[in-house]
């Protein structure tokens, strides 16, 4: 389960169960994060190419950044969200 907790221009997500993490994204920031994992905890760098936040507005979160594995470029994702009322409440 991942949660974000927003706090414009930064984007915080938590990261629970079987593998944990707390990611931080700042756009051109980098920042290290531990994945604790069953086997062993490892760092990993995040390095966020963009960071549009419109929760507030439109609801809608995207995230662009690269993943750093011991320095190196290890995969780039990109991440959208969009957050909706439910109906049944």
């Amino acid at each position: 389960m991942q949660t974000p907790m927003v706090t414009k221009p930064t984007v915080s997500m938590l990261r629970t169960g079987l593998v944990s993490t707390a990611m931080t994204f700042k756009a051109h920031h980098r920042a290290i994060c531990t994945y604790e994992t069953p086997y062993m905890p490892f760092s990993i760098g995040i390095h966020a190419l963009t960071v549009d936040n419109r929760l507030d507005t439109e609801g809608t979160l995207k995230l662009d950044y690269i993943i750093e594995i011991k320095g190196a470029r290890a995969e780039r994702c990109e991440m959208t969200m969009k957050v909706q009322e439910d109906s049944n409440f």
